[in-house]
């Protein structure tokens, strides 16, 4: 079974005994995080499709020039 240490000086932080990770208790913080996490998810993946558009359009662009 794991057992959580409290961290001195943060009631929401626990280090867990058996792999001497700092765990945050707070489901709020912890559904805020995830949030975020999953903004930034979504946020780089609408940036590489736009990177994959630019190199579409680019290629386009060499081919009518080279036919001119």
């Amino acid at each position: 079974m794991i057992e959580y240490i409290p961290v001195e000086g943060h009631s929401n932080l626990k280090r867990d005994s058996h792999s001497n990770a700092i765990v945050n208790t707070n489901a709020f913080e912890y559904d805020q995080y995830m949030s975020h996490r999953e903004r930034k998810l979504k946020e780089i993946e609408e940036i590489e499709h736009l990177k994959s558009e630019v190199g579409e359009i680019k290629s386009m662009m060499k081919m009518i020039l080279d036919k001119l």
